[in-house]
């Protein structure tokens, strides 16, 4: 799901967020810019390690590193799975 402009509200006390603002459902395909397209991952994988180090040797943005190391994890073509915890009971 693609929010155009997107609106988040959030309840911190009751752990609840709400994303509102005009949608629509894309393909992944759909997301990727059209110059990254057409790369196989690992030449994804270059393009994120050249990204991080000019970011590292600038001091740059948290931001762009963690959208580097998203684009990584997704282009890296692994199952994913296993480095998601599994869900336990409520803590309170």
């Amino acid at each position: 799901m693609h929010f155009g402009a997107p609106k988040v509200q959030a309840s911190i006390n009751a752990n609840t967020f709400v994303v509102s603002g005009p949608s629509s459902v894309k393909s992944a395909d759909e997301m990727i810019p059209a110059g990254l397209q057409g790369m196989s991952p690992e030449q994804l994988q270059a393009l994120i390690r050249q990204m991080q180090a000019a970011q590292a040797g600038s001091g740059g943005g948290a931001a762009a590193a963690a959208a580097a190391a998203a684009l990584e994890a997704g282009g890296a073509g692994g199952d994913d799975d296993e480095d998601i915890p599994e869900l336990v009971e409520n803590a309170e």
